[in-house]
């Protein structure tokens, strides 16, 4: 794998809280997320592969839009149904971006990074429609394991040498 420098870039918290954070504000911390992700996925790739800004702000507009359509729907309770078709209508769009930015930020790493299919590294594509971000998330932070040690393994087989 080629250009590493990327995959520790886009190293940030866990998992884990990922998914707590993107529970408890209702899918709103996962457009903060792909925000900051394409941004610094657009700064090291070739402009080919970037993810446009205006698809990004835009799911960043629809998360908030169904974070406020959902809020109206607490605060109004039956009151909000007449809502509920516009609401419906924003998650799916919302959800529906938030996969396809997935794949895009999936396309865009396999292609700078030169990952083959046939690799380990690879980002797959099923698992990147299926749980995004959070599988993107799981697999920068595997990978930035995997380097971490395999440096380490490098830094002690030297080390060795020196003795």
């Amino acid at each position: 794998m080629k250009n590493k420098g990327l995959i520790s870039l886009l190293k940030g918290q866990g998992t884990g809280m990922l998914l707590l954070l993107g529970v408890i504000s209702y899918g709103l911390y996962w457009a903060y997320y792909a925000r900051s992700q394409t941004k610094k996925i657009n700064a090291e790739v070739d402009d080919s592969l970037k993810i446009s800004p205006f698809f990004v702000h835009t799911l960043f507009v629809m998360s908030h839009l169904s974070f406020v359509f959902f809020l109206l729907y607490i605060l109004s309770g039956e009151a909000a149904s007449n809502n509920i078709m516009g609401s419906q209508f924003v998650d799916i769009i919302r959800t529906l971006m938030l996969v396809l930015w997935g794949l895009l930020a999936r396309d865009a790493v396999n292609a700078h990074c030169e990952i083959k299919t046939t690799d380990e590294d690879w980002f797959s594509g099923p698992l990147s429609f299926f749980f995004s971000p959070l599988y993107f998330n799981y697999k920068v932070d595997l990978l930035n394991e995997k380097y971490k040690e395999q440096n380490d393994d490098d830094d002690s087989s030297s080390d060795a040498k020196f003795f």
